[in-house]
């Protein structure tokens, strides 16, 4: 079988890469603004954030934070309404938040008494933070 290229297709694809690129950086700069605005609520709120965007094999773990001995892992969902960022992190994303924090607590030195799974849904006007969004009891296969 042999192919050939359509007349202006390679411009055609080159523009469509251009339009996706630009929108992965959009989506990028967004999530990161979101997570400053978390971060600036956690903060303020007597919260000392450990690490941002931690990755391990498993996932990333949005923010780490640590406040009265507990270790916080913060999922940071921005969506239009406070009900789809809740809808949007799935079961398996909670269960590999629950494995990358279990990684952070074993590489880290960090003195803790408790972790929590949280969220931080952001909409246009709102910060909702939700401790204990979920438990690893609720993660399948954890």
């Amino acid at each position: 079988m042999s192919c050939a290229t359509v007349p202006g297709q390679s411009k055609l694809a080159s523009f469509h890469r251009q339009v996706i690129g630009s929108a992965n950086r959009n989506s990028y700069q967004k999530g990161i603004a979101s997570e400053q605005r978390a971060v600036d609520f956690l903060q303020a709120h007597g919260h000392t954030v450990l690490k941002r965007r931690y990755r391990t094999e498993f996932g990333e773990i949005d923010i780490i934070s640590v406040k009265d001995s507990i270790v916080h892992a913060i999922e940071v969902k921005e969506r239009q309404t406070v009900r789809e960022a809740r809808f949007a992190i799935s079961i398996n994303q909670r269960s590999r938040i629950a494995k990358s924090l279990d990684v952070f607590l074993q590489t880290q030195c960090v003195p803790f008494k408790d972790v929590q799974l949280d969220a931080i849904f952001i909409t246009r006007n709102n910060l909702c933070f939700l401790e204990n969004a979920w438990y690893v009891e609720d993660c399948a296969g954890f």
